[in-house]
């Protein structure tokens, strides 16, 4: 009783203290030990459930490629079809214009046309390309959902045949197991037997959507850019527009036909005429001193001049100087398009 000291009602050891904190710590270090060794244990169990999970998984797959029906035409029906893959999605097309006047007077919309007719050839295998892509997908789609939906007969061949390889390959790694019909009598063995059919045929499900084609690309797009920069730098001017596949598609076919419009007679015609303007109409009057070819006579005899193509237009004359002459109305109706 000596090591005891009264002290308000309380009985105190002077080496409590230390005693009690000395075996604290060897039990939390027995406690944080067992709960180590416990950890790692379940780590291990684990890791063992894991490889053999992933084991297993791996002899299903062998078996799935080698009897599965539906694999095996899923492998012939992807090997039928070759989608276009050199294709970028997003192009860019930019303009610098040299002076504030050329950018006001320029769209993204009259660029873009310029920019596909310059390069009729390379937007046409695109669009022919990506076309392709999206029919071919949607053909392809349709068949593999029937095939997925497709399901083969208990009794059939084909399926004999899967079972029986299935029943040798497992029978000879040592693993007796056959597969029967789900519906068979509900005995204990062939409850086993029907749970490694139904995982092989799950294995087989997630294996046919894995090898199922990835959809390629079709569709593209398209931004167009027109800057101009000031002499100095200072000031930056910018016009941007982004064009969808069907933006672009809209726009090839718009210029495809301004393209075979281009290349009728009719066209071709008005164009040549719209090249005559008032500078070569006052050099044809001047080089005639101002008087009709014909009859000679001129705008102070009370008569109208004008520019005349010698060979008519419609005939294949071209708005030249030596092609072009001056003549009175009266004779210029009377010429009309003979030469």
């Amino acid at each position: 009783m000596e090591n005891i000291v009264n002290y308000s009602n309380y009985e105190i050891s002077k080496y409590s203290g230390v005693e009690y904190f000395m075996q604290f710590l060897f039990e939390e270090s027995i406690f944080s030990t067992t709960i180590t060794y416990s950890s790692i244990f379940i780590i291990i169990l684990l890791s063992i459930a894991t490889l053999i999970n992933i084991l297993r998984q791996i002899r299903y797959k062998e078996l799935v490629k080698k009897y599965s029906v539906q694999y095996t035409k899923l492998i012939t029906l992807n090997n039928q079809y070759s989608f276009s893959t050199n294709i970028n999605r997003k192009y860019v097309i930019e303009l610098k214009c040299e002076s504030k006047k050329h950018f006001d007077r320029t769209n993204c919309d009259l660029f873009i046309c310029q920019t596909i007719e310059e390069n009729t050839s390379f937007f046409q295998d695109i669009i022919t390309k990506l076309n392709k892509n999206e029919t071919d997908y949607q053909h392809y789609q349709t068949m593999y959902e029937e095939l997925k939906s497709a399901t083969l007969p208990i009794d059939s061949a084909k399926h004999r045949f899967r079972i029986k390889g299935i029943n040798y390959l497992l029978e000879k790694s040592g693993k007796k197991i056959f597969f029967t019909n789900a519906d068979s009598e509900n005995t204990r063995h062939e409850k086993k037997q029907c749970a490694s059919a139904s995982y092989f045929r799950r294995i087989e499900e997630k294996y046919f959507t894995s090898y199922k084609l990835v959809k390629p690309q079709t569709s593209i797009s398209i931004k167009c850019t027109i800057i101009y920069f000031s002499p100095k730098g200072r000031n930056k001017y910018q016009k941007s527009k982004v064009y969808s596949y069907e933006n672009v598609k809209y726009i090839y076919q718009y210029v495809l036909s301004q393209i075979e419009n281009r290349s009728t007679r009719g066209y071709q015609i008005k164009q040549e005429r719209s090249k005559m303007n008032n500078s070569i109409r006052y050099d044809v009057l001047k080089r005639d001193n101002f008087k009709c070819c014909i009859c000679g006579l001129s705008s102070l005899d009370g008569v109208v001049l004008h520019v005349d193509h010698i060979i008519p237009v419609s005939k294949g004359g071209k708005t030249e100087l030596n092609n072009l002459q001056t003549l009175c109305d009266r004779c210029n109706y009377g010429k009309t398009d003979k030469y």
